[in-house]
């Protein structure tokens, strides 16, 4: 009764402030998605900006055709009414045109952006365009990446030497482990395995940010034409291709572990929902939502989870190639008082592109909500300033492996858009 009473309360304080498209606008740019999603229900919009806010919340529940149709209708309106507005649609457009293979348009659309919408942005999002635009370049006319055969089926998972989670790929005949990773936005393969495949990589060059440590990482682009996953065949596979040396990753004692590939968002969404038990990971095109389901957002390929903390419903990058949980400046600025008699401490983030130092608090203990799930974590770094990276600057840190252990089973389902997160573990 408690939980009804809240809910209800927020939808009626949403609504008092919601009748306008500027309350929307501003839920979208702080990326607050599930009070956008709210209010979009219950806001008065006219034709145009209904067009717009549900192209927009179409591309973020990860329905790329629905929101191609609403936003290339209302583009021409957009580009006579709001510069921002546009700057928003053409980027969300541009990414569900490369979920559909539309590799060219997507391209297009980012150079516009470039040159006449960059100012729309931050900083650190004027770089993506960059690196997003010279990438969809590189994939050129390739053909649209395709799936056949089953989409239900079971395949046996195992944890590598750092901490990911590793699945079976088939490729030219080679069986090879790859990391899935939600938090990839692209799949990737270092450059020898795209050798060992016999792959024809592109002879220009282009750059994406490393997550962990900011910095510009060089990258070509190939296209696997088919590889097997499970009893799925996955045909025209658009993969990231980076030297061997960017996705070394140094154990120190241990030696160190070379990433040979990783399967990413474009993969996942596609295929639909995996659920994640001791060892196994059973793939379906969709799961069934319960009172443990969570709302998942898409961000430019990126995928958002909402969680509950303090009353506070927040955002946070949900990322399976993340080892550690850990907060972000945005949560460090808006509760400020968990931290003030905290040190600040300096940490090393490794990852592709090197090292990179950043101050951070040691929160002894945090625990959030998810739906009638709890999870909790024990001595949480949290970055304390903002570090150029998107879209972890204006999210409240980067939830993983360090929730998933937490129980006994989780579902990831793109096809509905939720998390679901089983009995914890004993």
């Amino acid at each position: 009764m408690r939980l009804n009473v809240f809910f209800f309360a927020f939808a009626v304080s949403v609504s008092s402030f919601a009748q306008s498209a500027t309350q929307l606008d501003h839920f979208l740019d702080a990326k607050d998605y599930p009070q956008f999603e709210q209010a979009l229900r219950l806001a008065k919009l006219t034709p145009a900006e209904h067009l717009y806010f549900d192209g927009i919340l179409a591309d973020r529940l990860n329905h790329p055709a629905e929101a191609i149709t609403d936003l290339e209708k209302v583009l021409p309106d957009l580009r006579q009414s709001s510069p921002h507005r546009t700057a928003l649609a053409l980027d969300a457009l541009s990414f569900d045109y490369f979920l559909v293979g539309r590799y060219s348009e997507a391209t297009s659309l980012q150079a516009e952006l470039l040159q006449k919408y960059a100012k729309e942005f931050s900083s650190g999002d004027a770089q993506g365009l960059h690196d997003n635009q010279s990438t969809f370049a590189l994939i050129g006319n390739a053909p649209p990446q395709s799936i056949s055969g089953s989409h239900t089926f079971t395949v046996a998972t195992h944890f590598d030497s750092i901490g990911d989670l590793d699945v079976p790929v088939e490729v030219a005949g080679r069986h090879e482990s790859w990391i899935f990773d939600t938090g990839a936005n692209i799949s990737a393969i270092s450059r020898s395995a795209a050798q060992r495949f016999g792959l024809k990589v592109s002879t220009g060059q282009a750059h994406t940010q490393s997550g962990a440590t900011g910095k510009e990482v060089p990258l070509s682009v190939a296209v696997i034409p088919t590889l097997t996953f499970g009893e799925a065949v996955i045909h025209n596979l658009v993969v990231l291709v980076m030297d061997d040396s960017a996705l070394d990753i140094d154990l120190g004692k241990n030696g160190h572990y070379a990433i040979q590939g990783v399967l990413g968002y474009p993969v996942q969404a596609a295929l639909g929902s995996f659920t994640l038990t001791n060892g196994q990971m059973d793939v379906a095109p969709s799961a069934p939502i319960t009172p443990r389901s969570v709302r998942l957002y898409n961000d430019e390929l990126n995928p958002i989870v909402t969680a509950d903390y303090d009353n506070h419903s927040l955002v946070f990058l949900f990322d399976t190639g993340n080892g550690n949980a850990e907060l972000d400046a945005r949560f460090a600025e808006e509760f400020a008082s968990l931290f003030k008699s905290l040190p600040s401490e300096t940490a090393v983030y490794g990852g592709a592109g090197g090292l990179r130092k950043i101050p951070v608090y040691h929160l002894p203990s945090i625990a959030l909500r998810f739906g009638e799930a709890h999870a909790q974590f024990d001595k949480i770094t949290v970055v304390s300033h903002k570090r150029n990276v998107e879209p972890l600057d204006h999210l409240y840190g980067n939830l993983g492996q360090d929730l998933l252990k937490q129980f006994r089973s989780c579902t990831i389902d793109f096809s509905t858009m939720h998390l679901t997160l089983g009995a914890p573990q004993s």
